[in-house]
This record gives structure tokens, C-alpha cells and sequence, in this order.
């Protein structure tokens, strides 16, 4: 985690007991070595892909671009503080590696951003020479950022 705003929102949430936490209805999809969120089936043929990364840039801001989350979406009647978003946001985390463990062997970049009242949470594969945004291993300034299996 580098954000120091995020860092103290991590602490906070630490302090959490339990919160109930609904997050299996994500669907997550493997769209030419890119994972995706989306509920229906997607039918991308190799030319509207090739077509899509020239949008994007790269697989990575494909991907980066197509799994936003906010925490507050999952509980839309309910205000919650920034930790409680934090802390759903690491269970989600785990579900998002759980689900995924089939799909890709890849580390994964979990990229975490709050304006003062939504967290919301991102993820690419880490790839070699792609970067969303910037490298996370020298960004620091205004996101957080955790990678999974990191060796």
C-alpha cells in the first residue's frame, strides 16, 4: 500500500470486527488472456479485440478499464465510513484471487482509490512492461496499490 489517505483508511479498518459481506455475485471472464467483469456472456472476436487495445492502449488498460468496482454498490441503502469500505473491499480482494486462481497464473495489481466518500477498487494482471496509470512499484500519489503473489 503506498497512498499515506489509504494507509490510515487500512488501519482504521483493521480495527473492524465483522461486517455481513456479499460479493459472490461477481463474474469475472477470461477475454483474451484479459480478465473482465461482466455478467453476460461477452462474443469479442480477435479483430474487435485488437480493436478495443488500441483504445485501451494495452491488455492492461483493457483490464484495468473493465473491473472497476465501488464498495457502496454492494450496499446501496446503506452509508458507510471509509473503512467499512476498506475492509469489504479486502474481502472482496480474496474473492476476486479465489475466482480467478483458474484463470490466470499472473500476479495480480489491485489498484484502490477514495474521493472522500467512495473507495473504489480496480485489478489488471501484472504484465511485463504494461502499467495502468504508472508501475506500482514507484506510484504513490493518489492511489493504493497491493499485488497478490508477488515473489
Amino acid at each position: 500500500m503506498q497512498n499515506s489517505k489509504l494507509k490510515k483508511i487500512q488501519q482504521e479498518s483493521e480495527k473492524i470486527e465483522k461486517l455481513p459481506i456479499h460479493t459472490d455475485y461477481i463474474r469475472i471472464q477470461n477475454i483474451y488472456d484479459c480478465l473482465i467483469l461482466e455478467e453476460e456472456d461477452l462474443n469479442v472476436t480477435e479483430k474487435n479485440f485488437a480493436n478495443l487495445l488500441t483504445i485501451y492502449g494495452d491488455k492492461t488498460g483493457y483490464e484495468a478499464s473493465n473491473t472497476e468496482i465501488r464498495i457502496i454498490d454492494f450496499f446501496p441503502d446503506q452509508h458507510l465510513t471509509a473503512a467499512e469500505q476498506f475492509y469489504i473491499a479486502k474481502s472482496w480482494m480474496q474473492n476476486v484471487l479465489e475466482r480467478i486462481k483458474n484463470l490466470s497464473d499472473k500476479s495480480i495489481v489491485f489498484i484502490f482509490s477514495y474521493d472522500n466518500q467512495t473507495l473504489t477498487v480496480r485489478f489488471h494482471q501484472k504484465r511485463g512492461g504494461e502499467f495502468w496509470l504508472a508501475d506500482p512499484n514507484s506510484y504513490e500519489e493518489p492511489v493504493g496499490y497491493f499485488i497478490s503473489n508477488e515473489t
